[in-house]
């Protein structure tokens, strides 16, 4: 049974309550201290997409093209796809959390996600080409990992996390998204169930301690019972798992006895 938020509302009453919630607190998280600006974490995430991700997708494409067929693709794409879902559960709970806000580095980046919760409609509104490139980071750490990886399936569903991760943001920021400015391919996915709904995504911002992992939304029966019985949202082991995902292709490479030397075209 669907949850108790998505049989009541409506999408749109769904934005309304975001857009009051954003209304009232724009003053305020318009006031809040910035350790790093926008245009910092824009400039950062260009030059890690140039001078890292993009030669790591080049190479993936050459490898793929030479040793993969339209099977290992698919195969791929399934897998990173079930990948992206749960991974994006742990990192929301992680970058949530307010104990890692002190921390170097992480702590910027959880600061500027939690002001998400005081203005949950301005994701809808910031520019398109800034919003695709924030996962580029987390992306070229998982894709360095191919370099060293010999199976074909694992190398192409590396490749295949870039896309997965966008369809991930973007199906965040659709759920944001009112009706009239929604595009028809977000409204098709989100029909079909393969990104979550708008409700769906607005339980979490109604208590902030439950569905977060904000791709299709499958994995948020599990992650919220885990959430609520083994590690509450606020326990810092959770960095360890998302650490976990992060390296998981080297986890099963060296599991499997696929681990090879550093290969570079």
């Amino acid at each position: 049974m669907a949850p108790l938020s998505e049989q009541v509302l409506t999408s749109q009453e769904v934005l309304e309550q975001q857009a009051a919630l954003s209304k009232k607190n724009h003053k305020r998280v318009k006031q809040a201290p910035q350790k790093k600006n926008s245009d910092e974490f824009v400039a950062t995430d260009l030059y890690a997409f140039g001078g890292w991700l993009l030669p790591l997708l080049v190479y993936m494409m050459a490898r793929i093209a030479r040793e993969g067929d339209l099977v290992t693709c698919l195969q791929g794409m399934l897998l990173s796809y079930l990948f992206i879902e749960p991974a994006s559960g742990v990192l929301h709970i992680v970058l949530d959390n307010e104990k890692f806000n002190p921390w170097p580095v992480l702590g910027e980046v959880a600061e500027s996600f939690q002001r998400h919760h005081d203005d949950p409609v301005d994701i809808s509104n910031r520019p398109t080409l800034e919003f695709a490139l924030e996962p580029t980071i987390p992306c070229a750490v998982i894709a360095t990992q191919a370099l060293y990886i010999n199976s074909t399936l694992s190398m192409t569903t590396i490749f295949f996390l870039w896309p997965a991760s966008l369809l991930m943001m973007f199906a965040h920021r659709w759920s944001h998204t009112g009706q009239k400015r929604k595009p028809l391919i977000a409204k098709l996915l989100q029909a079909s169930g393969l990104i979550m709904s708008d409700a769906h995504h607005h339980a979490h911002h109604t208590t902030y301690d439950n569905n977060f992992a904000i791709c299709a939304g499958w994995s948020n029966p599990l992650m919220n019972i885990l959430v609520r019985r083994v590690w509450g949202p606020d326990d810092m082991r959770w960095l360890g798992v998302l650490v976990g995902f992060y390296f998981l292709p080297t986890v099963v490479a060296v599991a499997t006895g696929d681990v090879g030397h550093v290969s570079v075209l």
